[in-house]
């Protein structure tokens, strides 16, 4: 069953949006590759032979093979690993932000999805037709992103198959074999990992309305948790807490007050407490 939904989503201002989302997918990109190429430098290696002398045979002063004069594959113009790697900073607020704005973005392509979470069964054929059926197009031929709760999975590196927590998914193994088809959860739509790359090429996205919600409460317009602090998250909590669970700080004071200065005798005053409970607890039974 598809859902309808209100998506408001807090997002860049129409005018910086673009160009915005772009440069913060440009420095998340530029932080992934791996810079792991590394050639020894000339202040690396042992100098070698002098070749020849300085003067007298017509040719400039060498000190050695890994001067610049024999090119530059010996020299600092070469790759050095994470020694080439540029500081490039992009603020956490901003990456939301911008995954935010994609999302919001990608409204008209995005379907909401009602008992998504409840298969069962990693049944292959019959999500292929689920997916032909909520996107209207040919599975595998345009990206899609699938949102949800359960699933998720990842492959082994080298063996190429499931990890071994990727079976307790029966969403992840039904579709991890479809073309053109990801699947996160919504915590996986964060700066901590790729949700900004995976908005941008999604060009159909489906939801369940679970994970829905999830995003909505992430990052709402007006109170999305992601844009705020963890300080400012533990004073809405405390608040929230403090709404549910009324007290009178009066009658606090006075029953802190009954109670003995000495740990000693506050044994005793705790157990006189309870046989007067007890004692309470049978009288009203009877």
């Amino acid at each position: 069953k598809i859902g309808e939904e209100e998506l408001q989503l807090q997002t860049f201002s129409k005018e910086t949006a673009n160009y915005v989302v772009h440069q913060a997918y440009s420095i998340w990109k530029y932080q992934q590759f791996p810079f792991s190429a590394y050639e020894k430098r000339r202040s690396e290696t042992k100098k070698g032979k002098k070749l020849w002398k300085n003067k007298g045979v017509g040719r400039a002063r060498m000190g050695s093979i890994y001067s610049p004069l024999f090119g530059k594959s010996a020299t600092n113009k070469n790759r050095h690993g994470l020694d080439d790697k540029r500081k490039k900073k992009l603020n956490r607020h901003t990456h939301m932000k911008a995954i935010s704005t994609v999302l919001q973005s990608k409204w008209r392509g995005m379907k909401i999805v009602v008992g998504l979470e409840d298969i069962k069964e990693p049944r292959y054929y019959e999500l292929c037709d689920m997916v032909r059926a909520w996107t209207g197009a040919k599975v595998g031929e345009r990206q899609t992103l699938m949102i949800s709760r359960n699933g998720y999975g990842e492959e082994h590196t080298h063996k190429c198959v499931p990890r071994a927590f990727s079976y307790e998914s029966p969403i992840y193994m039904a579709g991890r074999l479809i073309d053109n088809f990801s699947m996160r959860r919504p915590r996986d739509m964060d700066a901590e990992s790729d949700g900004l790359y995976q908005a941008l090429i999604g060009r159909k996205i489906i939801v369940s309305r679970e994970a829905f919600f999830d995003l909505k409460a992430k990052f709402d317009a007006y109170d999305g948790w992601a844009f705020k602090s963890p300080t400012e998250i533990l004073v809405d909590q405390m608040q929230t807490l403090v709404e549910d669970y009324p007290y009178d700080r009066a009658a606090e004071f006075e029953a802190a007050r009954e109670l003995p200065r000495k740990l000693a005798e506050r044994e005793f005053w705790a157990k006189e407490i309870r046989e007067k409970q007890a004692e309470d607890a049978m009288k009203g039974g009877n």
